[in-house]
């Protein structure tokens, strides 16, 4: 990518470049995302560009070191508020504002990935609020002749954005109709948000695959010829 540029909550934060002065001998440097603020401190807080700036290494440091703020930080803390005529309260509402999203209904980031100034690829990354299992196989059209066929189907569990949850561990239940045999439990859990089981076919027609969890039915249709 020639550039990243990333948003939050569709709020434009920064243009992001790879990082050739840190990874000169690479000829694709990565692209290092390290600032969240960008110039929204600028836009909204009607700062200067120094003073925006500033305020952006004074949050930064309070994240980093807490209520043990070095001396050099409170002093310009104390100059900002002077400054900008605002009390702690509106120092302290800044920090969460702008670093832990609290008080706003959900944080989610946007990141647009830019090749030859052509948008290639958008990456949304933000809390999950709905789940969804999908079924995916390489075939859906199975043999049977001299001998059986056989394939692997795999049950996954993603967000909305039909990313894997890695941490989901549910447990599902597979049935197989006529013309299919199920090869090992009919009782299985994801592991890491995903799981295999195979099936075998027995004859010539059309089979279903039922897929069973906590909160849906799943029917996967096989054709055996």
């Amino acid at each position: 990518m020639d550039y990243i540029k990333v948003y939050k909550n569709d709020e434009f934060i920064k243009t992001f470049l790879p990082d050739q002065k840190n990874y000169p001998y690479m000829t694709h440097p990565p692209v290092i995302i390290n600032d969240f603020i960008g110039e929204t401190l600028k836009n909204n807080e009607k700062m200067s560009t120094s003073d925006a700036e500033l305020t952006k290494r004074i949050l930064m440091a309070v994240s980093t070191y807490g209520n043990h703020l070095p001396l050099k930080h409170k002093l310009q803390i104390l100059y900002l508020l002077k400054k900008y005529k605002m009390t702690y309260d509106d120092g302290v509402k800044m920090f969460y504002k702008y670093l832990s999203g609290w008080g706003t209904k959900m944080v989610g980031y946007r990141f647009e990935g830019y090749l030859n100034n052509e948008m290639k690829i958008s990456v949304i990354k933000e809390n999950n609020t709905a789940f969804n299992y999908i079924v995916e196989s390489k075939r859906d059209e199975l043999k049977i002749e001299d001998t059986y066929d056989v394939e692997r189907f795999v049950i996954s569990k993603v967000n909305q954005h039909q990313e894997l949850i890695p941490y989901a561990f549910d447990t599902v239940t597979v049935k197989v109709s006529d013309h299919l045999e199920l090869i090992g439990p009919s009782q299985i859990a994801l592991v890491g948000g995903a799981i295999g089981f195979w099936v075998r076919t027995k004859s010539k027609g059309k089979a279903t695959i039922t897929i069973e969890t906590n909160t849906c039915t799943i029917l996967k249709e096989v054709t055996v010829s």
